[in-house]
């Protein structure tokens, strides 16, 4: 039983949802002040739907522990959130229970070189709509995991005294495309390693603390698979003194 507040004298509309039942309505003209009613809402079951599938690289062979996350593409409730799954030494995966409509799914396998980081770019992974019927046999996929990034491992350092920089972020963006792109940090270490799009054009720009940030550097395309070592040199920000008060 659930038990909230609303407001009174004007007029309600209210909906009850459960996850694998259809909706239930009620509208209420106005509430006196203080008054409480109790409501029996009766849910009908609905079918539920379900996907299967196998996730396979660009050459159509199959991807193992590759990681598969749903995401509704209508409205959702509370508890109606599918979680992700691994496919297994075939690439087969499977979701159950899943509330009927349109779901994204969105693949990945970072080890393997594949990301959704640049989900949308052009030539990179092409996300897969799915329609989730009600009851009845599951959508089969054949889920292609999209193009292998390539490993950029950048470091930097000052460019007058040559000492390795160990806390840096790590821009980049799509050269075509200003809006897609990402930032990488964490702990401060020699060397940062990252995926980045292969069969592309990409911006990359590094700032550290107390530095001006780089001039923003074109890469690629890169070969998936591809390693692409880079250091970049950082000039210290500069003070400059105030200058002297007359009398």
């Amino acid at each position: 039983m659930f038990a909230r507040r609303g407001p009174s004298l004007v007029k309600i509309r209210l909906v009850v949802t459960a996850k694998g039942y259809s909706s239930s309505e009620f509208v209420f003209l106005s509430f006196a002040p203080g008054e409480t009613r109790e409501i029996v809402a009766k849910l009908s079951p609905k079918g539920l739907g379900c996907i299967t599938g196998v996730a396979v690289d660009l050459s159509d062979s199959p991807v193992a522990g590759a990681k598969i996350s749903p995401r509704f593409m209508g409205r959702s409730y509370a508890g109606d959130v599918a979680q992700p799954v691994v496919a297994d030494d075939s690439g087969k995966f499977s979701f159950d229970n899943l509330r009927p409509g349109d779901y994204m799914l969105w693949p990945e396998k970072e080890s393997d070189g594949f990301s959704t980081n640049w989900a949308g770019w052009r030539g990179q992974v092409n996300l897969r709509r799915v329609t989730v019927a009600p009851g009845g046999a599951c959508q089969e996929v054949r889920l292609n995991m999209g193009v292998r990034g390539a490993l950029m491992r950048v470091r930097a350092m000052d460019e007058a005294t040559h000492e390795p920089l160990l806390n840096i972020q790590v821009n980049f963006w799509n050269a075509e495309d200003p809006h897609q792109g990402g930032s990488i940090t964490g702990e401060p270490r020699d060397v940062y390693e990252f995926l980045v799009p292969s069969h592309t054009n990409f911006i990359l720009q590094v700032r550290s603390r107390g530095y001006l940030p780089s001039e923003p550097m074109r890469v690629g395309p890169l070969f998936p698979s591809e390693t692409k070592d880079v250091t970049v040199p950082l000039q210290r920000e500069t003070t400059s003194s105030p200058a002297p008060s007359g009398d």
